[in-house]
C-alpha cells in the first residue's frame, strides 16, 4: 500500500489565540496539481495573504491509505450514522424542531439518504445533483436535508462522498495557519474560486465545495486534524497537535477527554435549542468557540455505529 507523500511536514501548532490553523483538502473528483496551483498563486502573490499566511503542512494522500484506514468514513461518521438511519435516530429535541416547522404528519415522511436511494431507485451522483428550492433544503443539528417530491432526505450528499473515494482517487492537504479571522478567511476562499473559474476548473454554476473542502470552525479544525495529518513515516499526527485543540487544553482548562468526546458525540444542547457544536462555532474565533462550548448545557448521546475516538473520550 502506497504511502502519504509529506511535501510539508506539519510545523508545532502555534500559540495564543490569534491563530487558525484552516486545513483544505481537494475532492478526489479533482484536477489536483492544477488546482493546487491555483490556489498558491492566489495566496502567494498577493502580499496581503502571503504575509498573514504560513503553509504548515503540505501533503498527498494515496486512495488506497484512504480506504484502508477508513479516513472519509471516520471524517463523517455523525452524519452517515443519520444517512443510514434517518429520522430513528433523531433526538426529542430535532424531530420536535422538524414538526414544528413542517407538521407533524410530515414526521413520518423522513427517510436517510441510503433508504432513498432505494426508494428513488437513484444512484448515489444521482441523488446528490438533485435540485430544489433553498426552501426545500435546510440544516438540522449539523444534518442536510433536502425536500424532495413527498420526501425529506437525510444527508443526501453522503452516499456520494463515499462513493467519488476509491483506491484510485489520492487527495492533495494542506494548512493555512494564519492570523485572519474567519471574515477574511471566506475573501480568500472567493478570490480562489474566481482564480479557479477564470482558469475554467470550475464552472461558474457549480459550487466551491465540489472542488475542495476547508475548514470552517475552530472544531472543524480539530476534526480535520484527526484523519489528515501524516507525518513522513505515514504516522498519524495527535490532534492534540493542533493549534485550537492546545487552546482549549492549554489555555482554558478543558481535559484531552472533553475535547475528543466533543467530536465523538458533536450533538450538544445550547441556551435556544441543539445543534452540532462544528455548526455552532462557525467562523468564531478561538476564545468565542471556547466560551460556545464551556456553555453547553448537555450532550446528546448517539448510539453511533462507529466512534471517532475511543472509549478513553469522556463522552463514551
Amino acid at each position: 500500500m502506497e504511502k502519504p507523500t509529506v511535501l510539508i511536514p506539519f510545523k508545532p501548532a502555534c500559540t495564543g489565540s490569534l491563530c487558525q490553523d484552516v486545513f483544505l483538502y481537494l475532492r478526489p473528483e479533482t484536477n489536483g496539481i492544477q488546482v493546487e496551483s491555483r490556489i498558491m498563486r492566489v495566496v502567494y502573490e498577493n502580499p496581503w495573504y502571503r504575509d498573514a499566511i504560513e503553509l504548515a503542512y503540505l501533503a498527498n494522500i494515496p486512495g488506497d491509505f484512504l480506504v484502508d484506514r477508513r479516513i472519509v468514513e471516520r471524517h463523517y461518521h455523525v452524519r452517515i450514522f443519520f444517512a443510514r438511519h434517518g429520522s430513528k435516530v433523531f433526538t426529542p429535541w430535532m424531530m420536535n424542531s422538524f414538526i414544528s416547522r413542517f407538521g407533524e404528519k410530515e414526521a413520518g415522511k423522513i427517510i436517510g439518504a441510503y433508504e432513498a436511494l432505494d426508494v428513488l431507485g437513484l444512484s448515489p451522483e444521482e441523488l446528490f445533483r438533485i435540485w430544489v428550492p433553498q426552501a426545500d433544503f435546510f440544516v438540522l443539528c449539523g444534518q442536510n436535508i433536502k425536500r424532495f417530491e413527498d420526501l425529506y432526505i437525510v444527508n443526501y450528499d453522503i452516499p456520494a462522498i463515499l462513493h467519488k473515494n476509491s483506491i484510485s482517487t489520492d487527495i492533495a492537504v494542506m494548512i493555512f495557519r494564519t492570523s485572519l479571522d474567519y471574515r477574511h478567511i471566506h475573501i480568500l476562499i472567493s478570490a480562489i474560486g474566481r482564480e479557479l473559474q477564470n482558469a475554467q476548473l470550475l464552472r461558474k454554476d457549480m459550487p466551491l465545495s465540489r472542488i475542495f473542502h476547508y475548514s470552517k470552525s475552530p472544531f472543524e479544525q480539530i476534526l480535520d486534524a484527526s484523519g489528515y495529518v501524516y507525518r513522513e513515516d505515514a504516522g498519524p499526527e495527535d490532534p492534540e497537535s493542533s493549534s485550537f485543540f492546545r487552546y482549549l487544553t492549554r489555555e482554558r482548562g478543558f481535559s484531552p477527554g472533553e475535547v475528543l468526546g466533543a467530536l465523538n458525540q458533536p450533538i450538544m444542547r445550547f441556551s435556544q435549542g441543539e445543534d452540532d457544536i462544528l455548526i455552532r462555532t462557525q467562523d468564531d474565533t478561538f476564545p468565542d468557540a471556547a466560551d460556545r462550548f464551556s456553555r453547553v448545557q448537555y450532550h446528546s448521546i448517539l448510539p453511533l455505529d462507529e466512534p471517532l475516538f475511543g472509549a478513553s473520550s469522556k463522552l463514551l
